[in-house]
């Protein structure tokens, strides 16, 4: 599984530290964490053709773009392992994807869970599944990891609940990219669409019209995407 990292992944390394060493509880930000599903740096800030991401766009004008970044494991639990511990999977037993094992599959001692260290440097946790109604969607909230965790790895998983007086870490999974309905439905979201004659798709696929549609599809839950986070 692929991730967009959109927002503020530079301000991570920065809480890692415990923050009394380095400032006040009024000079920490809050770190907004956007994940996409099986997603790539197809947006219109890189440059990438038939694609249109107006609001992702503003937020890499604001912030950080990477512009060589890959995942460690291109499937989801081995994935979201990785990012969640600092660790590349194989160094802690979490490679095999959704494995079922006896007894669970307990972290090594001594590593512990990026909300762990940003709760010692005083942040407020959340998953984020329920936003306000208004707003009209969720977040998937997903924790499939691949190992098992005893303790609350999240204070909470509601947007609602985010505090004023101290500052938050706050992760959103969004599936329109993923395979599956909200992918097939893209198209019905947005206004402009792609043209499957004019995507740019990497060279190892062949040059067919059902792979130009697709990709164009794939475009377009890009687009379903930025529309959402704006």
């Amino acid at each position: 599984m692929k991730y967009g990292w959109f927002l503020l992944v530079g301000l991570i390394t920065q809480a890692w530290f415990p923050a009394t060493a380095l400032w006040g509880a009024e000079d920490r930000p809050n770190i907004l964490w956007l994940i996409a599903e099986d997603f790539g740096p197809e947006l219109s800030c890189y440059g990438h053709p038939e694609v249109w991401t107006p609001n992702i766009d503003s937020l890499a004008a604001e912030g950080v773009r990477f512009t060589h970044a890959y995942t460690v494991t291109p499937v989801c639990s081995t994935s979201r392992s990785s990012f969640m511990t600092g660790m590349h999977a194989q160094t802690i037993g979490a490679h095999n994807h959704r494995s079922n094992r006896d007894g669970g599959h307990p972290l090594p001692a001594g590593v512990r869970l990026l909300t762990d260290w940003l709760r010692e440097a005083g942040y407020f946790t959340a998953n984020i599944r329920e936003f306000p109604q208004e707003l009209g969607f969720k977040g998937t909230g997903k924790t499939d990891w691949n190992f098992t965790y005893p303790g609350k790895p999240f204070d909470t998983n509601r947007w609602m609940d985010l505090p004023k007086n101290q500052p938050f870490y706050a992760q959103v999974n969004f599936s329109e990219t993923h395979r599956g309905g909200a992918f097939d439905n893209a198209h019905k979201a947005i206004e402009k669409t792609a043209d499957p004659e004019k995507v740019k798709f990497p060279p190892y696929y062949p040059d067919h019209l059902i792979t130009r549609e697709d990709w164009a599809q794939y475009l377009n839950t890009a687009m379903s995407l930025d529309q959402k986070i704006g």
